[in-house]
């Protein structure tokens, strides 16, 4: 028998973040890549390091007439994530641009449901409704009599796609309906909700005789139009959340919600803060600490656990400490950018890294040469971009 001992190398978040630092380019972002870049920028603004240039490589693949990203073929996903990294550096400049984008995104979705609304209320009369479909303005009266409502079987709960219009919500993914009750007396409150096979859904709830409520019965494709596509509608809604719009497709995410998917999991915890989510994670983590044995989705877990880290203290223990595990001797995960920047942003921050200073004199955390290069200025050129000149001419090959 012949063995072969193996010994693993010393787990470092610094050399985590100077091979990530190297990857960077002020003129190509990381990759040329808009989800790898966004990334990038989210780890090492949470490590210190200065990603203006990033981010106005990012900008660069911004369709500057309908605010998505990458420009020449604009996908959900990689407009979301993008969003989140500029939430993370604090820039909100295009939010409602982006807003509006995905408002125009959103796709008809296929419902097994009822999008249903309730009137409380102990008076007798009429509700005016008012909605919008291709720039034409509708109206339509509804009878209520002590909260139920007699053209429509006398129920509590009016079914929009019946009683108002055939298949208006359906056909109409975003639908925004004004309901005016105006003429009925003493205290009133609406709410608007959606009844699967087996659970109400409570999307609003208004104490109002005049309210409005936006109908979020879509879903979102991987581009701009197509058929729905859930991981796209899960960036999506991330990103959504974080802008605070009341656009989503929380239905259509809740109804196709698979709870064995770690990753499905972690992001709707972040959109929902609902716990429940975080339940169905944790029953999913591996003996050996990890998330599908994926470095990708163990950092998102560990991300969303986090939120609440005091309840799961022991799972994010042994989540990091298989990330550890995972590390390469240069300092990388799976020599893939994305992995490692996921990984350092939600794992290992805050684990006492240095960001590059660009004047220390010391070639070190991505540069390539002394103080110049990778996150530093180009050693392209200028002798005085490098502290040493010799520096510059080496790399130029004239040294």
């Amino acid at each position: 028998l012949i063995s072969f001992g193996f010994v693993a190398a010393e787990f470092s978040a610094q050399a985590g973040y100077d091979w990530l630092a190297a990857q960077g380019s002020a003129e190509t972002g990381f990759d040329g890549d808009v989800f790898s870049t966004s990334l990038a920028i989210m780890a090492l603004d949470e490590g210190g390091y200065d990603t203006s240039s990033y981010e106005d490589w990012l900008y660069t693949q911004m369709d500057p007439e309908t605010y998505c990203f990458p420009g020449a073929a604009c996908t959900t996903k990689d407009t979301g994530i993008a969003v989140v990294a500029l939430q993370e550096v604090q820039d909100d400049t295009y939010f409602d641009d982006f807003e509006g984008w995905y408002g125009n995104a959103l796709q008809g979705a296929t419902f097994s449901g009822d999008w249903l609304l309730e009137i409380a209320t102990s008076a007798t009369g009429s509700c005016t409704f008012e909605y919008e479909i291709n720039n034409q303005s509708t109206e339509v009266e509804v009878e209520i009599s002590e909260g139920t409502f007699p053209g429509c079987g006398d129920s509590n709960f009016l079914k929009l796609d019946e009683c108002i219009q055939q298949n208006l919500i359906k056909n109409n993914p975003g639908l925004l309906l004004g309901i005016d009750c105006g003429d009925l007396e003493g205290d009133i409150v609406m709410t608007l909700l959606y009844k699967s096979a087996t659970t109400y859904f409570l999307l609003d709830n208004q104490q109002s005789d005049v309210a409005e409520f936006k109908i979020n019965n879509g879903c979102f494709a991987s581009s701009a139009s197509g058929s729905c596509h859930e991981e796209s509608s899960l960036y999506s809604n991330w990103a959504l959340d974080l802008m605070g719009s009341d656009v989503n497709s929380l239905i259509y995410l809740k109804e196709n919600y698979d709870d064995s998917s770690p990753l499905e999991s972690s992001i709707m915890y972040m959109i929902t803060k609902d716990s429940a989510y975080l339940d169905d994670l944790v029953d999913y983590q591996k003996t050996d600490g990890s998330f599908d044995r994926n470095v990708f989705v163990t950092a998102l877990a560990v991300l969303a656990m986090k939120d609440l880290s005091v309840d799961y203290l022991d799972e994010i223990d042994d989540a990091k400490s298989w990330l550890r595990e995972q590390q390469t001797g240069d300092g990388d995960w799976n020599a893939n950018i994305e992995d490692t920047a996921l990984v350092l942003y939600a794992a290992f921050a805050d684990e006492g890294v240095s960001a590059s200073t660009c004047t220390d004199g010391i070639q070190n955390q991505g540069e390539e040469g002394v103080d110049c290069g990778g996150p530093c200025a180009s050693c392209d050129g200028e002798a005085d971009q490098c502290l040493f000149d010799t520096e510059c001419t080496d790399l130029k090959g004239e040294g």
